[in-house]
């Protein structure tokens, strides 16, 4: 294990209550690590060893987990990036354990859930709202629930949750997910997979499309979704279109040109 692995643990409630006293105790997580270290030979720890000697070395890590106060903190604070990690490593061990189609099953199945609990919750902040109001104006008791007006598949609402339901596609139309992969391509990215950093996972699914106005500015914003609109409309019409796209999807980059932009060379 090294800098650049990721481990994911799910929290197991021992009781209904969950995490009620977390205001007092946050949870903790320690894992013990037991590796062989090799010392390079300019190593000046271990000058009189010739050659060096393997050693082994135990490593403690202890991480405090915070707990939402409530499922609105919890939408609020939750990583796309990290959350897309975690269902990319459970999702290479369903299809391990259980097969392809099965893992294609439970990531539709969980995307299917998310929208499900996210759209329940902004009903009841909808309702507890409504409830609110009518407490003052007292109005008839059939207008008190109103179903919600329109299902919401993009979380409008959390920004940080945006990027999900297009990182999940990603991956289900990977070739971690479709049967005509080689052993070889599969095993190379799932070890791939479990060696990138979460900031980095997700451009392996999904690549990164970025647009930029001229070689010598190349201060970058916000990522554009991969879409014709991007590139039809840019970010808020025709006159804010860019004239050079970069595409980054870890393994490979891609750079475009506009056909009225080709002087623009590098």
């Amino acid at each position: 294990c090294d800098q650049f692995k990721v481990c994911a643990f799910d929290f197991e409630y021992s009781s209904p209550g969950g995490f009620e006293r977390a205001n007092h105790r946050k949870p903790m997580v320690q894992v013990a690590f037991s590796y062989t270290y090799v010392p390079a030979k300019n190593d000046v720890r271990f000058h009189d060893q010739d050659p060096p000697l393997p050693h082994r070395r135990l490593r403690i890590v202890t991480e405090r987990a915070d707990v939402a106060a409530s499922s609105s903190d919890l939408y609020a604070s939750a990583r796309s990036d990290t959350v897309f990690t975690i269902l990319t490593q459970k999702v290479m061990r369903e299809a391990l354990e259980k097969g392809r189609e099965e893992a294609r099953i439970l990531l539709r199945e969980w995307l299917s859930n998310l929208i499900f609990e996210y759209n329940r919750h902004l009903e009841k902040l909808r309702q507890l709202k409504t409830r609110e109001h009518q407490t003052q104006t007292q109005p008839p008791r059939e207008q008190l629930f109103s179903p919600l007006v329109e299902y919401d598949t993009t979380f409008s609402r959390v920004a940080n949750l945006a990027p999900l339901p297009r990182l999940v596609y990603g991956l289900f139309i990977s070739q971690l997910l479709t049967d005509d992969t080689s052993p070889d391509q599969w095993s190379f990215l799932h070890s791939l997979s479990y060696s990138l950093d979460s900031s980095l996972l997700p451009r392996l699914f999904y690549p990164s499309l970025w647009g930029f106005d001229d070689v010598n500015d190349l201060s970058i914003s916000s990522p554009l979704n991969l879409s014709l609109s991007a590139l039809t409309h840019g970010r808020g019409g025709e006159q804010f279109l860019s004239k050079i796209y970069l595409i980054d999807s870890l393994r490979a980059l891609w750079l475009y040109y506009r056909v009225n932009a080709r002087d623009l060379a590098f």
